[in-house]
């Protein structure tokens, strides 16, 4: 365990450990820690160069923590946003969960995400179409676009998504 006042060597995957909960393989390999303030006793600086290589590893769940770490606090969002978009056609529904998470939590910033968030709309998994509506209004996309996915969101029948619908269409004019 890293002592709470060690600084990580720079591109040292190895300082930083946090369980991805999201994705079972990661969960079961946990390599890195890095909180939105910037972990235990590790300032975000000190993490950035970390974090932004690690949005190039080869394993997307260490690409998403280190994804939604940066999109938290609105950093690298050019390199966050696409990883997030990646992250939506992932197999696993908690990755696609979480994708959409991410890009909610960057808000506005996440605008360009917008059609993939539409397009994860017709998702099979209930969550993540529920998630792709909340991100939606947090991300606020081109409402001409949004507006005709959310209609249909609202009419197959699912009580949930419908009352988030409701919730979120105001923001579009609807």
């Amino acid at each position: 365990m890293t002592p709470p006042n060690a600084k990580p060597a720079a591109n040292n995957l190895e300082a930083f450990f946090m369980p991805f909960t999201a994705n079972r393989q990661f969960k079961a390999n946990p390599r890195m820690l890095a909180k939105a303030k910037g972990g235990v006793g590790v300032e975000i600086d000190a993490a950035m160069p970390v974090l932004v290589d690690a949005l190039q590893h080869d394993d997307l769940g260490l690409r998403m923590q280190a994804a939604s770490t940066l999109g938290q606090r609105r950093l690298q969002t050019d390199k966050v946003v696409p990883i997030f978009v990646a992250g939506l056609k992932h197999k696993s529904s908690g990755v696609r969960v979480q994708a959409a998470q991410g890009l909610s939590q960057m808000g506005q910033n996440a605008k360009s995400a917008a059609p993939s968030l539409v397009r994860v709309l017709g998702d099979q998994d209930a969550s993540v179409r529920q998630q792709a509506i909340q991100a939606l209004y947090q991300v606020r996309g081109d409402a001409e676009i949004v507006m005709p996915a959310l209609l249909q969101v609202f009419g197959d029948g699912n009580a949930d998504a419908r009352r988030t619908v409701l919730q979120v269409a105001h923001i579009y004019g609807g």
